[in-house]
């Protein structure tokens, strides 16, 4: 064990009152007989025949080496201590003569312990001039004392409450061409401040990371002068996707916290955000000419941050939120369309051509996806590769669903086939009455009947996957028997 340094200290008081010198009497007990702390005190230490001014000066001064006889000097201060130090008077006016000096060369401010035990009719502490604005203890009344009383023993012992971390390493985006991502990592922080301090502040916050989410990515546009790089395009957009990464982050943090704030998402806010981006993954209406793989890392992003607030709110079990972030229409302004045009989630998978096609081909890869590698490749400790893949499944099933077995189906789980396979607990958990109450809504069902129906429907239906590579896409039947529906009270 590491050997434990006793700490040595000297009480100044004022004889105030009786009832004064017995609660100093007895904080001097406490400490010296319980708490280990060797404590000098005029009542046990100045003897028959002591210089008074002597000894005090003896308890407070430090000698040549900058050491004394005690560590800590413990100034116990009543309203009495204050008067008799600030007139000069008594034994408590002789140690301000002493101690005032010795506190304005105390560089380090360590070795006097101002402790506040009377106050004033408007709560101010009665503290002696030579203290003011020093940081004090409060043991003012029983309510305060033992938290007051810990503070000493911390203090003296040198065991704070809370101990200044090691300091750590530089981040290293720092040093790295890349999204200035600290202006909304550093509004996640304001929104968590502000959940618990100002929730007034919360909506204001949001939409300020909003704004400054687009601004951001606004910087990352691949135009002409960029074009102009020999480095070719495919690898632009690939180390844009990269550059994205801490971004992406700070998205699932925002998520997260509004989770945290409120029992009902602000829908609302997420599909106007989707919109928004989607804009992104076109070109701007000045442009005069570009190439549609210009935009690709903003249709990777697109994706991603899809799949990721889906994840989230499944996790977090917010079905009804989920429910509405899937049926809600989305409205899309396209760069040549006068009028909006309306569509449904679906719009959020996209195809990444450059990678697919334009990487795949120069580097010559043999790879079922680079863009499904990528999100596999850049999942969190929290929400792992699994849980993209079963969200990535869960939204081709709703697709699936909603477009009544058609031939064709917009969302395509690239991810599918990436992941090790597990039965998706969201469907395995069916079985339970009570968990088909809270889904069923993403099934656009009210009957168990109804959804058994849909899902044995579904399974006789034609199912794709990567042409010539994997696997076709397991059926929901893979996941939850049609007839185990609700079976389980």
């Amino acid at each position: 064990m590491t050997e434990i340094k006793v700490p040595r200290v000297f009480i100044s008081y004022s004889w105030t009152t009786p009832e004064h010198e017995e609660w100093v009497l007895d904080l001097a007990t406490r400490l010296h007989a319980d708490d280990g702390v060797v404590v000098t005190l005029d009542k046990w230490d100045l003897k028959d025949g002591y210089e008074i001014y002597a000894f005090m000066e003896s308890m407070v001064k430090a000698d040549e080496n900058g050491e004394g006889i005690v560590d800590k000097v413990l100034l116990i201060c009543d309203k009495g201590y204050q008067q008799k130090a600030n007139n000069r008077k008594g034994g408590a006016g002789v140690e301000a003569q002493i101690v005032s000096p010795e506190i304005y060369q105390d560089i380090k401010q360590e070795k006097f312990v101002p402790i506040v035990v009377e106050k004033d009719d408007e709560g101010k502490p009665y503290l002696p001039t030579y203290l003011n604005g020093r940081k004090y203890i409060d043991m003012s009344s029983d309510e305060v004392f033992e938290q007051g009383y810990e503070q000493l023993l911390r203090n003296l012992y040198q065991k704070p409450q809370y101990s200044k971390p090691k300091n750590g390493t530089p981040p290293s985006w720092l040093f790295e061409e890349q999204i200035p991502h600290f202006k909304t990592k550093n509004l996640t922080k304001q929104l968590r401040d502000a959940i618990e301090k100002n929730p007034r502040r919360i909506i204001g916050l949001s939409e300020q990371f909003k704004e400054t989410f687009f601004e951001q990515l606004d910087e990352f546009q691949i135009n002409k002068e960029v074009l102009q790089k020999e480095d070719p395009l495919d690898q632009l957009v690939y180390e844009r996707i990269h550059s994205f990464l801490p971004m992406r982050d700070d998205f699932i943090e925002f998520v997260e916290i509004q989770c945290t704030n409120s029992e009902k998402l602000d829908i609302d806010f997420f599909v106007d955000f989707f919109e928004q981006l989607y804009r992104f993954t076109e070109a701007p209406r000045e442009w005069t000419s570009w190439n549609d793989l210009q935009f690709d890392h903003y249709k990777f992003l697109l994706h991603e941050l899809f799949l990721y607030l889906n994840t989230i709110l499944i996790k977090k079990k917010r079905y009804g939120d989920l429910s509405i972030l899937l049926n809600r229409p989305y409205f899309f302004q396209t760069r040549n369309g006068m009028e909006l045009q309306q569509g449904s989630f679906m719009y959020f998978y996209q195809y990444i051509s450059s990678l697919e096609e334009m990487r795949k081909r120069r580097l010559n890869l043999n790879k079922l996806s680079i863009a499904a590698e990528l999100l596999i490749q850049r999942t969190t400790k929290k929400y792992p590769k699994e849980s993209i893949v079963q969200t990535d499944m869960l939204l081709y099933y709703f697709d699936k669903i909603k477009m009544d077995n058609a031939s064709y189906y917009n969302w395509f789980p690239k991810t599918y086939p990436y992941g090790t396979y597990t039965k998706i607990e969201l469907l395995q958990r069916l079985v339970s009455e009570k968990h088909f109450e809270q889904v069923k809504q993403l099934f656009n069902v009210e009957t168990p009947n109804e959804l058994r129906e849909i899902i044995i429907k579904e399974g006789q239906s034609r199912t794709r996957g990567y042409e010539g590579g994997a696997s076709s896409i397991p059926s929901i039947k893979a996941h939850i028997n049609p007839e185990n529906i609700c079976t389980v009270p």
